[in-house]
Order: C-alpha cells, then structure tokens, then sequence
C-alpha cells in the first residue's frame, strides 16, 4: 500500500510543482535562486559564408517601459506504489507586469514586478477541483493555497537585470535578509549570448536549483542550460534549448524536487525591440524510490508565456505621441 506518509510526500510535491510558478518562477526549479554564468560556443553552419549575417541579442530596457506577459501551465503528476496510483493534474494561469523603473549608468535595469492575475486549479484523481484565484477573501482561500496566498500579498518582487538578461547584483554576504532576497531575485528572462551569434550557433547558461535534503540542509544543483539559434525571419528569432542535470544526484528525494528542472522548447526574440515575445517548453521526467521502495513518480507538462502589447511597452517619448 501507499503509505499515509507517501501520499503526504507526493501531496506536497504535487502542490509545490503546481504553485511554484504563482509565487513568480518559472515552472522550472532553475530559476530559483539562480546564478547565471554563459559561455558562448559557436558552431558554424555547414557550408556557411564568412559574410553570413550575425545577430547582436540584447534586452533594450527603458525607463517607463511596462512588460506584459501572460502565462499558462499544466502539469500531471502520477505517483505509483505498492500497486496503488494517485493522479494529480494541476493548471496555472498569470498575468505579471513588470516596469522598468531606471536604467543606471552602468545599464543595469531595474524592475517591479507584480501579479495582475492569478488563477489556479488542482485535481486528484479526476475527483472535484479546488480552485484558487487571487481575488479571493482570505476566508475564501481553499487550505491548501493559503501559503500561496500569505506570498502574493508581499512586497512586490524587485529585478536588477543586465542587458543580456543575467542578474546584476549577486547577493552579498554581510546583505540583510531582505536585501539579499531582493538582490537574488532571478531573472524571469533567459539569457542571451555575449557575443553576436550567427543562425545555427549555440551558447550555454548555468543556473542553480535549490533543493532540501532534510529540515535544515539545502543543496545547489547545477543546471545546464543549452540554446541554439534556429533561424531569423523579419526581425524574429526563433531559439530552441534543451536543459539537463549537471550535478551528481543519486538522492531519489532530490531528484524528485528537479523532476521538472529539465524542459526543452523554443523562444520568439524580437531583436529589433529587444523584447522576448514567446516562451514554450514542455518536460516528462520520472523518478524511481522517490516516495520510497519500488514507487514511481512521473510528472509531465507544458508552460506558454507571452508578450502582451500594450502602448506602454514602449515609452510614450518614443511612440511619437503629443502631450495633448
């Protein structure tokens, strides 16, 4: 049989997988607490002409400027043992807006994020949904979303962002909790190569999943991050990446807290503008003894996330509008 102590294990994985991308991460553990450090390998296109054109990336951020991006995940999490099986499928839809509200000498950004909108639903085993949107009371709250709650009603989350997407300011040691909170926050963008890149070319990105070995005891795993440039068609970049496990983990508990730290996809770049328009990814990773002998947990599922236009994603300076 499932244990009383399994099902709480797989309960509480399923609920964190489901409500990490509420609390403004990304549906994969490596952007929590993430370090960035890229390196840029080219690999030439077969055949390709030394006048081939090449791309500079970079994120054009301006003070003023508002990014709108909405947000959709679903995510299906089976967990198997002792010939009993437990199914649990949750769904997440946001809206976050982010404003810039300077851009230093040095051009590091500096950004506020906040929810616009937040709806979540988790069901087990094809049974009644729990629903939770973030215009509830909070005695409206379901039990299992009050955690998620208590976060959304926060400060709003602070970004320090270069223009390659990358953190800007790592946490110091002797910072204040706050502060450091503040400083690490990771960025919401991926990371652009450091040089011009040609179609074809790739360059890699490693970021840090913070995982829990006991109460006490966390453990930073490194996450391999690999994009290529698949083609440019007026202005757009088309970007493809695959992610994997650096890190030797042998833990199957900490391996079922990576379980979705792995997603492959493609991403829409605007060069022009500097403005990612489209994010989608998907993963399907199982884990062997992760709620203990001879169990299974599988989790399987996809994250869209688009740009929203609006007249505020570009100053109104620059828009040529009159004052009128």
């Amino acid at each position: 049989m499932m244990t009383r102590k399994n099902r709480a294990l797989a309960h509480r994985i399923v609920l964190a997988l489901a409500v990490s991308c509420s609390a403004g991460l990304n549906v994969s553990a490596s952007q929590t607490n993430s370090q960035t450090e890229t390196v840029t390998d080219t690999v030439p296109v077969e055949q390709a002409s030394p006048a081939e054109q090449s791309w500079e990336l970079r994120y054009q951020f301006q003070p003023g400027q508002t990014l709108r991006y909405k947000t959709h995940q679903t995510v299906t999490t089976v967990a198997m043992a002792s010939n009993q099986q437990k199914t649990d499928e949750s769904t997440v839809e946001q809206t976050r807006l982010f404003t810039v509200d300077q851009v230093d000498t040095v051009g590091t950004a500096h950004l506020a994020m906040q929810f616009e909108r937040v709806w979540m639903q988790v069901r087990t085993n094809n049974g009644q949904p729990v629903v939770f949107d973030a215009t509830m009371k909070a005695e409206e709250v379901p039990a299992i979303f009050r955690q998620t709650a208590d976060r959304l009603r926060g400060s709003a989350a602070k970004y320090h962002l270069l223009s390659n997407g990358r953190v800007a300011n790592p946490a110091k040691p002797d910072a204040k909790p706050d502060s450091q909170k503040e400083l690490m926050a990771p960025s919401f963008l991926m990371a652009l190569p450091d040089q011009p890149v040609r179609v074809g070319d790739t360059w890699k990105d490693i970021q840090l999943a913070r995982t829990r070995v006991t109460k006490d005891l966390k453990r930073d795993i490194q996450i391999l991050q690999t994009f290529r440039l698949d083609s440019v068609e007026n202005g757009i970049a088309t970007i493809s990446f695959n992610s994997s496990i650096e890190s030797p983990v042998s833990n199957p508990s900490i391996q079922a807290q990576l379980i979705q730290s792995t997603p492959k996809g493609t991403l829409r770049f605007d060069i022009n503008r500097g403005i990612m328009l489209e994010k989608k990814f998907r993963f399907d990773e199982s884990v062997l003894n992760a709620l203990g002998s001879n169990s299974l947990l599988n989790s399987h599922g996809s994250y869209t996330e688009e740009f929203v236009e609006s007249a505020s994603s570009v100053p109104a300076a620059e828009q040529g509008l009159s004052a009128n």
